[in-house]
């Protein structure tokens, strides 16, 4: 059922919880939530959740509820603050994180029953594959998550592969049907809301929670300098990619290639750097067809839909689609990679010599007081001289 906008104010009690998923805007509206808390909190909205050790603490209450270890970096005593924190607010309240899709249904009714229970109204997003499957790679690539190819990987995603981890990433949080199902079955269909993404109003996401959560119109909007989770060119994914996977079992150092890599991210674009290419004519195919019956599926599921679910459909291709995909990678963006490589190594060797000479003068100076303390000398500082001679050596 298709909802107005003046139709999305939520009650002044509500808990507004957004479970993205990933790759749906979720990034670019955290940081907006996060920038604008104090703007927030005068309209009688507390946001919850934007901190680091906030998120790593719901990671830990989703992943690993009934341990009070610490697990993926967050600690459940956070998790137990932050969920009082939601308990005592007055007046509206809004948690965004995305790894929320991906709960299964013993999460999603965890999620919905600390965080407000009977109050807890749920937004997802759906967006277009067309755009999403290209953005995932993309992060996939970027975390080291894969080394394989666009099309390879297109391949996985777009296959019956649901034990392959790749293929769960996809479509454990973008099932739509499933999805809702899930979060429907731990909140009431009258508290879901699922806004269909419009490629062309970067604005409607945050535009819509300014709406359930009675907000002015542009209390959400981001900062203009700040680039949220800014894709790469094509060349770039590729040389990341690549450098991997020649790397693979190797012993080079892992923040040795991190930095390589931030680096690379970070430059300024060369020219002639490609974007990604269009879908290849196989997968745009099939990528055609779910589209459709996504579409189809979100007039059918019974919830509140901000949007138009024709959005999920395919447009024509922008250019003949190919099987074929190569990356051109312009020589300076090849010639920055090797040269950034060797300078870090550089620096690397030069703190490794520094730290050896600092053992080195550590040795020397033991020495000297074993030999002035007279008796009982011989021995140990024997051993010492032979520590000394293999680390110059």
């Amino acid at each position: 059922m298709s909802t107005e906008p003046e139709d999305l104010l939520l009650p002044e009690d509500a808990r507004l919880v957004h479970i993205g998923p990933q790759k749906t805007g979720s990034t670019a509206l955290q940081a907006a939530i996060h920038e604008h808390r104090a703007a927030m909190r005068e309209h009688g909205v507390t946001a919850v959740g934007t901190e680091p050790e906030e998120r790593r603490a719901l990671w830990a209450a989703l992943m690993h509820h009934d341990s009070p270890e610490p697990r993926y970096g967050g600690d459940l005593a956070r998790w137990t603050a932050l969920t009082d924190e939601v308990a005592q607010a007055r007046g509206r309240v809004v948690l965004s994180n995305e790894s929320l899709g991906k709960a299964d249904d013993d999460g999603a009714r965890r999620m919905v029953g600390a965080l407000g229970g009977d109050r807890a109204h749920v937004l997802a997003v759906a967006r277009r594959l067309d755009r999403l499957l290209p953005s995932q790679w993309q992060q996939r690539v970027r975390m080291h998550a894969t080394s394989l190819s666009y099309d390879e990987w297109l391949e996985v995603v777009l296959g019956d592969h649901p034990d392959d981890p790749l293929w769960r990433n996809i479509w454990v949080p973008h099932d739509l049907e499933g999805l809702v199902a899930r979060w429907t079955e731990a909140a009431d269909p009258a508290r879901f809301t699922l806004l269909v993404a419009d490629e062309s109003d970067r604005r409607l996401l945050s535009h819509t929670v300014e709406r359930m959560l009675g907000l002015p119109d542009g209390t959400l909007r981001p900062e203009e300098t700040h680039r949220h989770n800014a894709s790469l060119s094509y060349g770039r994914l590729e040389v990341a990619r690549l450098l991997a996977r020649q790397l693979e079992g190797s012993d080079v150092d892992e923040a040795l290639r991190k930095r390589v890599a931030r680096a690379m991210k970070r430059h300024e674009p060369f020219p002639a750097e490609q974007r990604m290419p269009e879908l290849p004519s196989w997968a745009r195919e099939r990528v055609a067809e779910l589209s459709d019956a996504r579409a189809e599926l979100v007039r059918a599921l019974g919830v509140a839909v901000v949007g138009d679910p024709d959005h999920l459909r395919l447009p024509p291709a922008a250019s003949d689609a190919s099987d074929a995909s190569p990356a051109v990678v312009p020589a300076e963006l090849a010639a920055f990679t090797v040269a950034t490589a060797l300078e870090l190594a550089a620096e690397r060797e030069r703190a490794l010599r520094a730290e050896h000479d600092r053992v080195v003068r550590r040795l020397r100076r033991r020495v000297r007081r074993l030999r002035d303390s007279g008796s009982a000398v011989a021995g140990p500082a024997g051993g010492v001289r032979d520590r000394l001679r293999r680390l110059r050596s």
